[in-house]
């Protein structure tokens, strides 16, 4: 129930609208109160000081559904925003839109084989942990010393992996950003230090995409 915006129903129950306007009026307005309570969270990390710059200029934070129509339990199509700098890994400011029935696991899973990850395991009361022994190295990590082949074409459609790349080739350093380091719950967040990698990257694709990045992209 959400008393405090004039809701008394239990959401779920609300979310099976059956297409009744009173119903759905209910939901948006949920949504909405969803949305203001995350752009609070936002201003506090953005407002908190962290090495040279804010907690919202290292984290990556993805805020979105598992449901497109709730009435319906349909997958799709997800509006999804992905907040946060990532430590430079990711630009902001863009709509970026998707062939139908792209896995939003894509997404997600392109951003731990490239950074790596910290694995993590419900604690006691409900809180969220993890330790050393948890940290999980993605391919740029695996690939240090020798090669990593890419298709380019992926890896500049996937949010923040573009620039992921980049950023480690330019400084020579790897930094994994795991999701945790933004859960209020977690008592043992891990942020590791950057590593220090030496990478060979070939990049797998067309002769248009070659001469696009060569126009376009400085770097």
């Amino acid at each position: 129930p959400y008393p405090q915006i004039g809701i008394p129903e239990p959401h779920h129950p609300v979310t099976h609208h059956q297409s009744d306007p009173e119903k759905m009026a209910k939901c948006v307005k949920i949504q909405q109160y969803h949305l203001k309570l995350f752009t609070d969270y936002l201003e506090k990390l953005r407002n908190t000081p962290d090495g040279d710059g804010s907690l919202l200029d290292h984290v990556m934070i993805l805020y979105g559904a598992a449901i497109s129509n709730s009435d319906r339990h349909s997958h799709g199509p997800l509006p999804t925003l992905l907040v946060g700098g990532g430590s430079g890994a990711l630009k902001g400011g863009r709509h970026l839109v998707y062939p139908e029935h792209t896995p939003l696991a894509n997404l997600q899973l392109t951003m731990l084989n490239l950074l790596g990850t910290v694995d993590r395991e419900w604690g006691p009361r409900g809180t969220v942990r993890s330790d050393y022994r948890m940290i999980r190295a993605g391919s740029l990590l695996r690939a240090d010393g020798g090669y990593l082949i890419l298709d380019v074409r992926e890896t500049l459609t996937e949010p923040g992996a573009w620039r992921v790349l980049l950023r480690t080739l330019k400084n020579h350093s790897l930094e994994i950003v795991p999701p945790e380091v933004s859960f209020a719950l977690v008592t043992t967040a891990l942020k590791p230090e950057p590593i220090p990698v030496k990478i060979r990257v070939i990049l797998l694709g067309d002769a248009y995409i070659y001469y696009m990045l060569d126009t376009y992209d400085a770097d």
